[in-house]
């Protein structure tokens, strides 16, 4: 199903009517590299995750109607096509609204690996939440637990709503801070 959503015409590729392009991961790993004040992590997070709210997955939505877990498994195939990772859900639960991410061969960890000094990958905490927002119709936000280019084995991600993280400062470097 996934190969058939892909389409390559005069220089234009499209996932799912959406246009993309595929830049190479250091392009990617740089602009983390170089904007990396709190407001600035916050800014490319964000949009990331509205880039995906109102592209791809709105998109996807639309046209198959997926249920929660045929949502994420089309996800899961396609970001791993597009060479963000191996993917791999180690908890997906409709009714709490989260979910925890494994990805492993991290392209965007592999290529931050020793410079970084927090989790770094936003653009895939981007997507997630994105898509989970979509997905769950709420304000669901995502963090990086686990961060290969901090030295982890793997990169680890944690989905949930949005008023239900904690303030601390693990948040703080992820996620812009709520007012109540």
């Amino acid at each position: 199903m996934a190969s058939k959503q892909i389409a390559y015409k005069d220089g234009d590729i499209e996932v799912m009517g959406n246009r993309m392009v595929m830049p190479n991961v250091k392009l990617l790993a740089g602009l983390i590299l170089k904007f990396d004040s709190p407001d600035e992590v916050y800014d490319i997070y964000e949009t990331a995750k509205n880039t995906f709210v109102e592209g791809t997955a709105s998109t996807i939505g639309k046209k198959y109607e997926f249920d929660f877990h045929g949502y994420f498994e089309w996800l899961t195939k396609v970001a791993m096509i597009l060479g963000w990772g191996k993917f791999t859900w180690e908890l997906l639960d409709e009714e709490q609204k989260k979910g925890v991410l494994i990805v492993e061969n991290s392209a965007i960890g592999e290529a931050l690996k020793g410079k970084v000094k927090v989790p770094a990958d936003h653009f895939v905490r981007g997507m997630i939440a994105g898509g989970a927002s979509v997905s769950l119709k709420a304000d669901i936000d995502a963090l990086e637990e686990e961060c290969v280019g901090l030295g982890a084995g793997r990169c680890k991600f944690l989905f949930k709503p949005a008023d239900q993280f904690e303030q601390n400062a693990q948040t703080a470097l992820q996620l812009r801070p709520r007012k109540k």
